[in-house]
């Protein structure tokens, strides 16, 4: 009888480890993602960064260009009227 309860404590104690085992990989596994994801998010925040500097930058260029425009035909206009009176 107490072979029996040796042999089953045994054979418990095993699956345990194996159990064990597979949690230690699912949690490495569950890591690795973990970081794999946080390293995806700061690369795309980081394109995303820059595309809205790069979006910032033409939007500026295009106002300084239609500024620069408006100012040009005033002036021609005004020009104009000095001319034509």
């Amino acid at each position: 009888m107490r072979l029996a309860v040796i042999v089953l404590e045994s054979a418990n104690n095993q699956k345990l480890m194996l159990e064990y085992e597979k949690y230690q990989e699912l949690q490495t596994r569950s890591m690795r993602m973990q970081e794999d994801y946080e390293k995806q998010i700061a690369e795309l925040d980081d394109r995303s960064n820059k595309a809205q500097q790069e979006l910032e930058e033409h939007y500026n260029r295009y106002v300084s260009y239609c500024l620069w425009k408006f100012l040009n035909d005033l002036n021609l206009c005004f020009c104009n009227s000095f001319v034509l009176k």
